[in-house]
């Protein structure tokens, strides 16, 4: 009877604490976009963060694309890529099967990189009329 409990408590703890990356890094990362000249407007594949300089929280788990415009400027996309962290591996050890799954399906196990963005936008060249 004892040893039922015992192991009853082993599996709720590593329910418990399963996912390590998700408990420790969280599913969004928060990322620090910047672009000269100040003032662009930018979005995450179409959703609106706001104007630069901007701090957004976005998702670990997938890839992003930004897009910065501003009048007088051209429209600029930049790709934010998702690498995987190998520091998740540590959930063999402690969060067993459990812990890769949950951080698996909530994309913790990954990290958006740059950290940083800073774009350069590009002057658009006055036509003439003829």
């Amino acid at each position: 009877m004892n040893a039922g409990k015992n192991i009853l408590s082993l599996v709720l703890l590593l329910l418990a604490t399963g996912g390590c990356a998700t408990a420790i890094n969280g599913t969004t990362q928060t990322v620090y976009i910047n672009s000269i000249p100040q003032g662009a407007a930018v979005s995450d594949n179409g959703r609106p963060l706001g104007m630069t300089p901007v701090s957004a929280v976005l998702a670990r788990g997938q890839d992003h694309v930004l897009t910065f415009s501003m009048p007088g400027y051209g429209t600029t996309s930049f790709a934010m890529q998702r690498q995987f962290k190998t520091t998740t591996a540590g959930n063999i050890l402690i969060g067993g099967l459990i812990g890769i799954a949950v951080d698996a399906c909530s994309g913790a196990n990954y990290e958006l990189t740059p950290q940083t963005v800073l774009v350069t936008l590009p002057r658009e060249i006055a036509r003439r009329e003829e």
